[in-house]
């Protein structure tokens, strides 16, 4: 016969793993609603150009004039264009849930790479007070690291930049301290409202839903650089400007 000192011990086992059971369970209708939400979401992201390029694609055939004809290609183009973003958005956000998202360390040389991502970048700037700066290190550093992933993340943060700064300027730069580069897109736009400081790498989270895109670029960057090893942060002060830091562990090229 068990002594009630045993007993109480039973019971405060007991006591212990319904808990437990009780977490793994709000843990999991958690889940399933995050799903839930997301696929509603997704369902309407994807449905929204769909709508706006079968309309317009109707309007073209009927365009009475040349002038009406480029409109509506235009706006056939742009929402092609963003909802091809939103399926790959969406198919590697799920590659890096499911695991199999594939990474590759490679040699590269940074301050070629971010003059290549700049120069690239600047051709989609339509604001003409607006200036694309790279700012690199005077001597070149050959790196080891993974140099596709971290120029999706540097083009993500560079297109937000774009996106929200109107005059003013963008820099992209990158310092070293220790085994870590630190990389930087500093803009002059609006600025995040503190509101919105929290949500930042939730997904489908805009910040002006009159702006094009997939509301997806932070979150994917985020865990993008978790992956890689890394961290990403920002500073931001509504109508001065955002600054994100990307963080991530690195290797010296000695064969140069």
């Amino acid at each position: 016969m068990k002594t009630i000192e045993e007993l109480e011990e039973l019971n405060h086992q007991l006591q212990v793993e319904l808990r437990k059971a009780r977490a793994a369970q709000a843990q999991a209708e958690a889940a399933n609603q995050n799903k839930s939400v997301f696929l509603a979401n997704m369902s309407h992201e994807i449905r929204t150009p769909l709508n706006v390029i079968m309309g317009f694609s109707n309007l073209i055939v009927t365009a009475a004039t040349e002038e009406e004809k480029r409109m509506y290609a235009e706006v056939l183009e742009n929402n092609c264009s963003l909802l091809l973003q939103l399926i790959n958005d969406i198919l590697d956000l799920s590659k890096i849930e499911s695991g199999t998202l594939t990474f590759a360390e490679e040699e590269m040389e940074l301050n070629i790479l971010l003059e290549e991502l700049a120069s690239a970048m600047r051709t989609r700037i339509v604001a003409e007070e607006v200036i694309l700066n790279c700012v690199t290190l005077s001597a070149p550093c050959f790196v080891v690291a993974e140099k596709k992933r971290l120029s999706q993340v540097l083009i993500n943060l560079l297109t937000n930049a774009i996106k929200f700064t109107t005059k003013g300027s963008i820099r992209l730069g990158y310092e070293i301290h220790g085994k870590m580069l630190y990389f930087y897109v500093a803009d002059t736009g609006c600025g995040f409202p503190e509101s919105q400081k929290q949500k930042v790498f939730e997904r489908f989270v805009r910040l002006d839903s009159a702006k094009p895109g997939t509301g997806l670029g932070l979150a994917i960057s985020k865990k993008l650089t978790v992956q890689m090893g890394g961290t990403i942060e920002f500073i931001s002060r509504q109508g001065y400007g955002t600054t994100f830091y990307v963080k991530i562990p690195f290797e010296i090229d000695d064969s140069y």
